[in-house]
Order: C-alpha cells, then sequence, then structure tokens
C-alpha cells in the first residue's frame, strides 16, 4: 500500500476512535452546577437556662450583614474575623451599630471557613464602649 494512501485511513480510524471516546461525555451545553457556595446547617438554637455554662464572645461589630448576622472583630473567646448569626428569638429592640461591642454567649460551635462563624444563644450587653471601659472616640 502506497503512503499516501496509509495517511488517510490512519486520519479516518483516529478520527473514528475520537469519536467513540467522546460519545458518552456530558453535553458541552449543560449548565454547571454552581459549588463555590458553601452550605451552612445552622443548629437548633435553644435559650439555655443557665448562660454559665456557655462560652463567652466579646467582639467589636464591624458591620450588620444583610442577612442580619453581623461580622465583627474578637476581642474575647475567639481573636479574628468572626461572623456571628443572632438567635430568632433574639430581642428585636435591639439595635447594632459598627464599632459598637457585643458580649454574647454561644453554642460552643464554630464553622471553620474563610471567616469563622458562631450562633449566639443570647446577647449579653451591645456597648459603645468594649468591655474593658476603653472608649471608642
Amino acid at each position: 500500500m502506497k503512503t499516501t494512501r496509509l495517511i488517510p485511513v490512519i486520519l479516518i480510524i483516529l478520527l473514528a476512535m475520537t469519536i467513540i471516546a467522546f460519545a458518552g461525555g456530558e453535553p458541552a451545553d449543560k449548565p454547571i452546577e454552581n459549588i463555590d457556595t458553601p452550605e451552612v446547617a445552622e443548629p437548633d438554637l435553644k435559650e439555655p437556662a443557665d448562660n454559665t455554662d456557655s462560652p463567652v464572645y466579646s467582639g467589636k461589630i464591624l458591620s450588620v450583614l444583610e442577612d442580619g448576622s453581623l461580622l465583627t472583630q474578637g476581642s474575647q473567646g475567639i481573636n479574628g474575623l468572626v461572623v456571628v448569626h443572632l438567635p430568632e428569638s433574639m430581642d428585636t429592640s435591639i439595635k447594632f451599630t459598627e464599632d459598637a461591642y457585643l458580649t454574647m454567649y454561644y453554642d460552643g460551635s464554630i464553622a471553620e471557613s474563610d471567616l469563622l462563624h458562631i450562633w449566639a444563644e443570647s446577647i449579653q450587653s451591645v456597648e459603645e464602649t468594649c468591655y474593658t471601659g476603653e472608649s471608642l472616640a
């Protein structure tokens, strides 16, 4: 067989093998599921009968997030940036402002991601000064 006839035969065999290899794959126009959004299972929040057994967290409120949780900078209990998820049974008259200091009891669980997440059981205080008496001004 001449070389000029062998090249088209090899190309046809390679094309057939490529078609067979990719025949069972997913179509290219199928949407890709969003896997960037982490799913967080929120624990059942219960009001503790005696808060002395619950861990205490204090931090400076940096901002109030859209979902109502708070971005804080920890100063007691946990250091670093922490997202605090508030209890559903919380008093709605409490207003959270940036640069205020939050002291609360939380359930002890910490969800570790880019930011730490904790779930408040009850709010002890929200003050314009740090628990050490340091003024914001």
